[in-house]
C-alpha cells in the first residue's frame, strides 16, 4: 500500500509540476487557453491564468517532496475537478480548443479537446482520489495510537462525546507535611 501510496504521490506531483512550470514559464499562452474556455471574464481569466499554475507547482513539490501529503492530495483533487469541469465542459459545447494543459496556448496546435482528454481528465481525478483514500488508510491510528476515542456511554449522560484519556492522579500527604504525587 505504501508503494502505491508513493507511486501516485510521484506520478500526480511530477504532472503537477511539469503542467504548472510550462504554464508559469508561457504566462500569455496560458491566458489565452483560459479565456478560449470561454468560462471566466477578462479579469477573472487574468485572475485563474496567474494562480492555477502556482497553486499546480506548490502541490506538485509537496506531493513529490512528502510535505502535507493530505493537504496536497485534497489541492490535487480541486485542481484535477477543476480540470475535468473546463474540460468537459468545452467539449459538450462543442469548442475546438486545446486543453492547454502543459503550457500551451489555445492555439499552440495541441490535441484538441475530446473523449480521450476528458478521459485523461477523470483519470488524474481518480488517482487524486485514491491517493487520498491510500493516504488516509495508511495513517489510519492503530488501537494502541488512539489518542481521541469515542466514548458512547456519555453520549446518554449528555456528557461531550469525545473524551481524551488522561490519567488522574493522587496526592497523599506525608508527615513531614508535603505532598508526593503518585
Amino acid at each position: 500500500m505504501k508503494l502505491a501510496l508513493l507511486g501516485i504521490r510521484f506520478f500526480l506531483g511530477a504532472l503537477l509540476l511539469y503542467s504548472g512550470l510550462g504554464e508559469i514559464r508561457h504566462p500569455f499562452d496560458f491566458l489565452a487557453s483560459v479565456q478560449a474556455y470561454q468560462l471566466t471574464g477578462p479579469v477573472s481569466g487574468i485572475v485563474v491564468s496567474a494562480m492555477v499554475p502556482w497553486l499546480e507547482v506548490v502541490v506538485g513539490v509537496c506531493l513529490i517532496a512528502g510535505l502535507f501529503i493530505r493537504g496536497a492530495f485534497a489541492g490535487a483533487i480541486l485542481l484535477t475537478c477543476l480540470f475535468c469541469f473546463a474540460i468537459t465542459s468545452a467539449w459538450t459545447r462543442g469548442l475546438g480548443i486545446s486543453c492547454g494543459c502543459f503550457g500551451g496556448g489555445a492555439d499552440a496546435g495541441g490535441d484538441l479537446i475530446g473523449a480521450a482528454t476528458v478521459l485523461r481528465s477523470v483519470a488524474l481525478l481518480g488517482s487524486a482520489a485514491a491517493g487520498t483514500a491510500l493516504c488516509r488508510a495508511d495513517d489510519a491510528p492503530s488501537p494502541a495510537r488512539i489518542s481521541l476515542s469515542v466514548c458512547p456511554s456519555r453520549i446518554r449522560r449528555g456528557a461531550n462525546f469525545f473524551s481524551f484519556h488522561v490519567p488522574k492522579t493522587r496526592v497523599r500527604p506525608q508527615s513531614s507535611g508535603k505532598a508526593t504525587v503518585l
